[in-house]
């Protein structure tokens, strides 16, 4: 189930356009929009940098931890 899960919300996580990464705002809407439905809560300000440093593969490799520690 958590490779799925893994499978399924991972390869929906891409890079913002330029229009939605202006008008995005760093926070939990954000991390649970590129998760799709995702319930996990990770710390608001490591999303506002891996978000505005656009560290995707440290925010692919929260994912993935978030998944493995708690899965639905």
């Amino acid at each position: 189930a958590v490779k799925q899960i893994h499978h399924t919300y991972l390869s929906r996580l891409t890079e913002p356009s330029q229009e939605q990464y202006q008008r995005s705002k760093p926070s939990r809407v954000v991390f649970l929009a590129w998760t799709n439905q995702c319930s996990v809560q990770v710390d608001q300000t490591l999303i506002h940098t891996m978000y505005f440093k656009r560290n995707f593969d440290l925010l692919v490799e929260v994912i993935h931890f978030y998944l493995h520690n708690h899965p639905y």
